[in-house]
């Protein structure tokens, strides 16, 4: 096939009438794009798509070049499926329930050729993306460009910056595909980890100015699924690189101003949603919900006037009051649990273990345990050393005393190991 400039791939599953509103949007962005001068065709997946949306887009050829059938039952196959399938010199992601702003894939592709001229091949995020939907307290979610940089890791090891709705080159979604998360295997969230990897490779992201993506939230999905599962990123090789995680702007933190400021904040949590979050419910109140470390800032104009066009595709984007709507700063998180973690990875870069265990104090009963295992051991005791003698252990056995790492809070030590055991995935 020939190829395009832009392709833009839409995984649809059992989304309905709400593809239409989708595809419209696509088209949109498309038809501003062809005017600019760019080639683009609309690939849709459809990944054990049912009946009605089927249907659907029958009914609507025209919004659309091709449909590519499977019957995976996952977001990331479907999206490497799709990309497979792309004559696109640069691929656009969109979920058949949401929404591009017009300029979408034109400005992100001449911001791609851009980076690209000067050596650089970026995966590209909008500016802003605006989350509506069934819950009534509406926010979007800005992305700071200025936290660019050597911050990302940090940030990455503990939220994920970006959806699954970016831009980027063929090229890199071919060598770095989107990893499969299945149901049950107790990892998650595929576009985090996708996000991981290519930064881990050096793709540098990058925000679309001007630009925005009307993300719907529903009742269920596949994120809620995540999160109900208590699902985790399964191993990346960002985190394995304990250079990323050194040096960073650490403030240390008492016991007791840590434990202040906690109770604080659960105590903004506590009052927020036993008293402003029922009267939202009931839509008696439309006030700004409490989220931790961010700020809320008034929509710029330029996203009311695109939400004003959008509306006509998707009438849920028009406000319910005459206030003006707010979006979220996402400020960084505190790097204390990011900069424990680069110094329990350099201490574990010390040996390759066949057995880690983790005790709650060194005492004499530990000794015996670690003598009768094989291998390397890594013995990572919950206290301070104070002193302690670790020759009392055989000469495989390794030490950690999670009490002398400095910024290594007690509600992040569970997270710390978590990652620690998925990076390096011990025998035991």
């Amino acid at each position: 096939m020939k190829q395009t400039d832009i392709t833009v791939i839409v995984t649809a599953h059992n989304e309905g009438l709400l593809a239409l509103r989708s595809l419209r949007s696509a088209k949109r962005s498309r038809v501003f794009a062809e005017r600019g001068g760019r080639q683009v065709e609309t690939l849709i997946v459809l990944d054990s798509g049912s009946d009605a949306t089927r249907a659907l887009l029958q009914a609507y050829p025209d919004l659309y070049d091709r449909i590519v059938d499977i019957n995976c039952c996952d977001a990331a196959l479907a999206r490497n499926e799709g990309v497979k399938q792309a004559t696109g010199k640069y691929v656009a992601f969109l979920d058949a329930d949401d929404l591009f702003s017009e300029n979408w894939l034109l400005a992100a592709y001449d911001l791609a050729e851009k980076s690209r001229s000067q050596g650089k091949t970026p995966v590209l995020h909008p500016a802003l993306n605006y989350e509506f939907g069934v819950d009534p307290v509406k926010f979007g979610f800005y992305f700071d460009p200025d936290q660019e940089g050597k911050m990302i890791a940090p940030r990455m090891l503990k939220e994920n910056l970006w959806s699954a709705l970016s831009f980027t080159a063929r090229e890199v979604l071919l060598n770095i595909p989107i990893p499969a998360c299945p149901r049950g295997s107790g990892f998650g969230f595929e576009d985090w980890s996708w996000n991981c990897e290519t930064l881990a490779h050096g793709f540098e992201p990058k925000l679309v100015p001007m630009t925005v993506h009307f993300i719907r939230r529903k009742k269920q999905s596949r994120n809620i699924e995540q999160l109900a599962d208590r699902a985790i990123v399964g191993p990346t090789s960002l985190f394995d690189d304990a250079s990323l995680f050194e040096n960073l702007p650490l403030r240390e933190k008492t016991r007791l101003g840590n434990y202040f400021r906690q109770a604080l904040s659960y105590w903004l949590q506590g009052f927020y949603y036993l008293f402003y979050r029922p009267l939202a419910v009931l839509g008696l109140y439309r006030g700004r919900e409490y989220i931790p470390h961010s700020r809320w800032v008034e929509v710029p104009n330029w996203v009311l006037d695109e939400m004003a066009q959008v509306s006509a595709i998707e009438p849920e984007l028009l406000p319910k009051s005459d206030k003006k709507p707010y979006a979220l700063v996402l400020d960084p998180l505190p790097v204390t649990f990011a900069s424990a973690y680069g110094r329990l990875l350099r201490i574990w870069e010390g040996g390759t273990f066949k057995n880690v265990i983790l005790v709650g104090k060194a005492e004499q009963n530990v000794k015996a345990i670690v003598s009768r295992l094989e291998g390397p051991v890594l013995l990572v005791i919950d206290g301070c050393s104070n002193g302690s003698d670790a020759s009392i252990f055989p000469a495989f056995v390794k030490t950690i005393y999670l009490g002398d790492v400095p910024g290594l809070l007690s509600e992040d030590v569970s997270s710390v190991l978590v990652r620690l055991l998925i990076q390096k995935h011990p025998a035991n």
